[in-house]
């Protein structure tokens, strides 16, 4: 269902394998994301175009949340988060994402290529201990990051273009891992692929000099 979604915003869009050893590698030519097929719930929510996306993220957030102890959702729940990674497409978009989450009580963090290599393992260190909660990323984290306990993954938004199933594909895989289950949950904006709080700027695009992270 997932795959019939992200067709409509994919070009030409092809199925890579998610771990079960018929394609697909990790950074540095190594062995695909060890994901369980039978462990990963993978969901889409609907978004009307104009409604937040914003919005939408923390209700999803808030929602994986219940069951757990504490207090510390971006809605005020009453759940502490599971550790949860959100994939964003574009460097402002992870920024503006992760300050929404802080403003509204969440333990988040970003992760993109303007960070320099000190600052991407100080995330990674306080994401591992668990005083950081959500990791709001770039697809620099899509591959090769391994953190037990992941059980969300969000794609905030899904990537286009030839790469777009593979992207998905490493993504998905950092949850659902060592006999876990994991949930991943794409959202989806209905009409023209837009709404509110997508952050987009103008030339911010799909072009050269979209801010994307490599």
């Amino acid at each position: 269902k997932v795959e019939r979604l992200s067709a409509r915003v994919q070009s030409r869009p092809t199925i890579i394998s998610d771990g079960d050893g018929e394609g697909g590698s990790a950074a540095g030519g190594g062995s695909p994301a060890q994901v369980d097929r039978a462990l990963l719930r993978q969901k889409a929510v609907l978004i009307p175009a104009g409604v937040d996306r914003k919005q939408v993220l923390c209700a999803v957030l808030s929602a994986s949340a219940e069951g757990h102890a504490g207090a510390d959702s971006p809605a005020g729940g009453g759940g502490e988060p599971c550790l949860a990674v959100v994939f964003c497409e574009t460097k402002q978009q992870c920024r503006e994402v992760s300050s929404h989450l802080q403003a509204r009580g969440a333990a988040a963090l970003a992760l993109h290529g303007d960070l320099d290599q000190k600052d991407r393992d100080k995330v990674l260190v306080r994401f591992r201990n668990g005083s950081c909660r959500i990791l709001v990323a770039t697809n620099v984290a899509a591959r090769g990051l391994d953190v037990a306990g992941i059980t969300l993954v969000v794609c905030y938004e899904l990537s286009g273009g030839a790469g777009g199933a593979e992207a998905y594909t490493h993504r998905v895989g950092r949850t659902a891992r060592a006999e876990s289950v994991g949930d991943a949950i794409s959202l989806v904006v209905l009409g023209d692929g837009r709404s509110k709080g997508d952050g987009r700027s103008k030339g911010d695009g799909r072009s050269k000099g979209d801010g994307r992270s490599k």
